[in-house]
Parts: C-alpha cells; structure tokens; sequence
C-alpha cells in the first residue's frame, strides 16, 4: 500500500508540473514543454499518461497544408494503429482533429530512435544475434497485421523503432497501410524505392510484398548500406528491382544463413514464404545457453496474436507524414 501511495503521489506531482501545456479532452493525457521530436508538419513532444502512470509521445500535426484529404488520411492511419494490439507494434491510444489546423495523436514514447540511428549509434549492423531478435519481433508484428488483413507497405529501418532498454523493436508509421482486397488490385503504393516490392509498382500485389520489404530491411540492418545505393536514379533503382537484379549489398553479407534467410523474402511474390513460416526459419533459431536455442522453442506467433497484454514501453511513433 505504501508503495502504491508513493507513486499516486509522485504522478500528482508530475501532473501538477508548471511545464505542463495542455490535457486531451478525456484529462487522462496531459503535454509537456519538452519537444522529442519534429518533423515537417508535426512536433512530438512527451507526455504522460495519468491513469497507468506511464510516459507517452504527444504528436502535433498542423494540417494547413493537407487539406481534407490528408486529414483523413491521418485520421485513417491513427485509427488503423489504435485498433491494433500487440507488442512489437507501436499503439495509438487516442486521436482527435481540433475542427481548425491540428491533429493531435497519442503514443507510445520511444526512448531510442529508429532501427537505423540505433543500429549506426552502437555499431550493430554486425551483429548477428541482434539483427535476429529484431527479425523475430518484426517477423511477429507482420504476422499480426497480416491475420488483420493490413499490408503496411512500407517496412524499412526508418519506420522500425527501438527501446533500448528491453531490445524490444516495434513497427511504426501505417501512412501507406491498406486493406487486404480480395482481387489483389490496388490504386495505390507506398514505400521506399530499394525496399519495394516489384509487384507493388504494378498495383497488384498481396501481403506477401511485406516479407520482400522486410527482406530489404534485413539487408539494411546487415549491411548498413543505402539499397541500390550504385544506381544514380530513381528511374535505374525501379528498372533494377523490376527486373529481379539484387541490390550490391547483397555481397556485403558475410553470414551465410542470413543471406540465405533474405534470398528466400526477395523471392518471386509466388515463391515467397509467409511471415509465420519464416519464424520457423532455423537461421532465426536461438539457444537457452548464451544466444542459440532450437526451433522447437521459438515463440508461437498464433500466441501473441491472442495476447492482450500491451507493453508499457516507451516508443514513439515516428511517422512524419
């Protein structure tokens, strides 16, 4: 009891803070003068979360410049994400537009930054045992999301983010998310050039471009080096993927399961595995005894589909829209 009587009194005291600027409408959230974040149309600054005590990412998007279309737009991608539950996914608590030029979004707080600054920040890009773990939470989420009938259409280190604390990695930024159509037809396409899915530049394209984008990804956190980085335009870098030609990078994979692992996601649409079989893949396999453990042991994803438990972790979401 004491304990509990501690921390109701130390988050009176930081909701009484004079750097506080403004509550949601529910009072549950309240804004901090400390900005964590800024991008071209949104500041994100941090927060807290009154009820559960914990730190969150408050987002500004100003919307002058958008008109209605991109305000439903980020209304749709901020509902998307709020009806979405699991623990390698970055969670939307709460969205509102206040009628006149500003959207506000609640979020996780990330604490880190994303793939790319943490894996540059403490030189990891090789280091095996890491960029496996990171494949298994990825590989978990886009499970997740593809059982809910989404595409996120735009994997990449960029929009992966990191607690550095837990190791813990979460998918962000559903700006080019869809809905799964029964014809696989689209009138749209996201994501970057290098990570791409070919069929996706055609329009028509299923869930499966996810695990190519994440193929690219895996590249990314192995090599470092920007996709495509030898083709001088943009025109080449969409010949290249359209053709089947692997990015140079490739050549930088010094581990041969890996590379393998990544040769069976950049595969054929009709030739390449679900998520949920790739978190099978004995490449991503790890022991009880200092890293490496036996397939038999790797976490089932139907189970964290089921889980309802939410990590109170701290990450944000950085979709700068």
């Amino acid at each position: 009891m004491a304990s509990s009587s501690r921390n109701d009194n130390e988050i009176e005291e930081i909701a009484n803070n004079p750097d506080e600027l403004e509550k949601d409408p529910t009072r549950q959230f309240i804004r901090f003068n400390k900005m964590v974040g800024i991008g071209t149309l949104k500041k994100v600054y941090e927060g807290l979360d009154t009820y559960n005590g914990h730190k969150i990412a408050w987002s500004k998007m100003e919307v002058g410049q958008i008109g209605k279309h991109g305000v439903n737009k980020c209304c749709e991608e901020a509902e998307m994400m709020k009806s979405l539950n699991h623990p390698n996914i970055v969670k939307c608590y709460t969205y509102w537009y206040d009628g006149i030029n500003t959207i506000n979004i609640i979020t996780d707080l990330c604490s880190s930054g994303n793939l790319r600054e943490y894996i540059h920040k403490h030189d990891l890009f090789r280091c095996p045992a890491a960029i496996k773990s990171w494949c298994r939470q990825i590989l978990s989420a886009l499970h997740y999301i593809h059982s809910q009938n989404i595409i996120h259409l735009d994997v990449n280190v960029d929009n992966i983010v990191v607690n550095g604390n837990s190791g813990t990695v979460k998918l962000a930024d559903f700006g080019f998310a869809v809905y799964k159509e029964p014809s696989n037809v689209y009138s749209t396409y996201g994501g970057r050039p290098g990570c791409r899915a070919p069929e996706v530049l055609s329009y028509e394209y299923n869930h499966l471009a996810d695990i190519y984008s994440f193929g690219m990804t895996v590249l990314q956190m192995m090599t470092y080096e920007k996709i495509y980085s030898e083709c001088e335009t943009l025109a080449k870098i969409v010949e290249a993927v359209q053709s089947g030609t692997w990015p140079d990078a490739m050549k930088l994979v010094y581990d041969l399961q890996l590379r393998q692992f990544i040769e069976r996601c950049i595969k054929p649409a009709s030739e390449r595995p679900e998520a949920s079989e790739l978190l099978r893949h004995p490449s991503l396999a790890t022991t009880d005894e200092g890293g490496e453990r036996s397939q038999d042991n790797m976490p089932n994803p139907k189970a964290v589909i089921n889980s309802q438990e939410q990590t109170i972790g701290s990450i944000l979401f950085y979709s700068i829209l």
